[in-house]
């Protein structure tokens, strides 16, 4: 029995008073309020480790579209050096000079690479018979913008052949007098154009020219001493396509065409129409600009469903309004027992021991059996639970340790222990009662393994001991694609 009642109380005609009798449901009330609470802030926890790892990787995105293009944009810009150290350049050593750059296979993203020659209505003819083109226009004007070089990529039927002459086109005559004008480079709109079997957004990147030697103050000094444009045309999928998806493909990248946000200026979506998943709320949508000198691309940065998956955890938040409504309606029943009576409580008491054990059983299998690796151990460093997943991943079998320490000392290489140690248990900051971080392994066949761990306390036991749970993620496949990515982009950018 779990106590001795006194003989008042097992008089049929003894009842509890009336506030005693209320006192388990005012329990549950008070036990299920606080579990709410809880619960809620737990998810305002998670909530916010979302938001930071996803500015983390936003921010990591942009530096890599920002080298892309400071790297892309030195072609034009070296191109543009030839032009104006030299008094004329042939096309031998045009031809030379981009073959040097190599643009088709370390700039992608360049479609095509040209120099456009100024030529007036009254040079005209001398020029067509000296350069052996003819002028492709359908209009009489003063000025032309003639393609006269231009790089031969073999997958593009050009939309500027040579001889083409650019200035028929209003908006992008507009673009090449601008850049001649100002003598500052200038980006053009896009415009879709047919490549092979599929539709391309392509973009014009016009770099001024100019006799070497001369004066450049005025708008007439530049006109007078302009020769031409280098042109670089800009595929805008390929140009941010593997940069992009390349960091994080957790993170949705829009790119549009200029400074706005607007459906009908989205030039390029790291995810496919049928994938594209609306976000309903606007705390995890970043803004950003990434800049050519000349004109400028916006992009929107929104996690993937793979993102808010990673970061749902929904087996472990559950576990919290599960098990304090567990242990809420245990006390009341516990308390409900004392009040009732020595038989009912000892029946009750048999059933409220079975559930405990049940619960108990199903949080122990429930880690056990759980897709990752899962830890729980004291602040002393004896081990509570751990998983198969954790034992399996690390290449220490369960019967090989009994505390964190031995798994440690097993599982990871001897620089590293110190920080292991601190990375799985105490101490905790008070107001930031997680940790997380990269743990590297060393299996043995000396094979290594990266977590991704976090580790979080639960509480404290009856001696004090404080119980600790680390949760981790292979990442090792992850780690080794983003060396290769840096490897390959210091090898573009060498």
């Amino acid at each position: 029995m779990l106590f001795t009642p006194s003989n008042e109380l097992l008089k049929s005609d003894q009842r509890p008073a009336f506030w005693l009798r209320q006192l388990p449901w005012f329990i549950l009330f008070i036990g299920t309020l606080f579990t709410i609470l809880y619960w809620h802030h737990a998810t305002d926890i998670q909530t916010s480790f979302a938001q930071l790892r996803f500015i983390t990787s936003v921010e990591k995105n942009q530096e890599v579209a920002n080298k892309r293009l400071a790297s892309h944009e030195s072609v034009p810009r070296a191109i543009q050096g030839l032009f104006n150290t030299s008094e004329s350049v042939s096309e031998n050593q045009w031809e030379r000079f981009i073959h040097a750059l190599d643009p088709d296979s370390r700039f992608p993203g360049i479609l095509q690479l040209a120099f456009v020659r100024q030529v007036s209505q009254s040079d005209r003819d001398r020029f067509e018979q000296d350069n052996g083109v003819t002028i492709a226009t359908p209009e009489v004007r003063d000025e032309y913008f003639v393609v006269t070089f231009q790089n031969n990529n073999k997958e593009l039927a050009s939309p500027f052949p040579l001889g083409f002459d650019l200035g028929t086109e209003k908006k992008r005559r507009l673009a090449a007098q601008q850049a001649r004008d100002t003598g500052h480079p200038v980006l053009s709109l896009s415009f879709p154009w047919q490549i092979s079997d599929r539709i391309a957004r392509l973009q014009l990147h016009f770099w001024p020219v100019y006799r070497p030697g001369t004066p450049l103050t005025t708008v007439a000094e530049r006109r007078a001493a302009f020769t031409g444009l280098v042109l670089a045309i800009y595929e805008v999928r390929p140009l941010f396509q593997d940069v992009l998806q390349g960091v994080n493909p957790e993170i949705r990248v829009e790119v549009f065409d200029g400074p706005a946000i607007q459906p009908v200026a989205r030039i390029y979506d790291s995810e496919m129409p049928h994938q594209t998943t609306q976000i309903a709320t606007d705390n995890l949508t970043v803004t950003a600009r990434a800049e050519v000198e000349g004109g400028n691309w916006s992009l929107r940065y929104s996690p993937t469903a793979l993102f808010l998956g990673l970061h749902k955890e929904q087996g472990i938040l559950i576990m919290i309004p599960a098990g304090g409504f567990t242990l809420t309606g245990a006390l009341s029943l516990a308390v409900w027992i004392l009040i009732s009576g020595r038989e009912r409580a000892i029946n009750l008491a048999i059933q409220m021991s079975s559930a405990y054990r049940e619960s108990e059983e199903h949080l122990r299998r429930t880690v056990l059996h759980a897709p990752i690796p899962i830890l729980i151990h004291q602040s002393n460093h004896n081990i509570i639970l751990v998983n198969w997943y954790w034992c399996e991943l690390s290449g220490q079998p369960k019967e090989s340790f009994s505390t964190l320490s031995e798994w440690v000392k097993k599982a990871v290489s001897p620089n590293a222990q110190l920080s292991a140690m601190r990375l799985l248990g105490l101490p905790f900051e008070e107001n930031h009662p997680f940790k997380e971080g990269e743990l590297t392994l060393l299996l043995p066949e000396n094979e290594e393994r990266v977590w991704f761990v976090r580790s979080r306390p639960l509480g404290n036991q009856k001696d004090g001991e404080e119980i600790i749970i680390s949760m981790a993620m292979d990442i090792t496949e992850r780690k080794k694609s983003e060396e290769m990515l840096h490897k390959a982009k210091m090898e573009a950018e060498a």
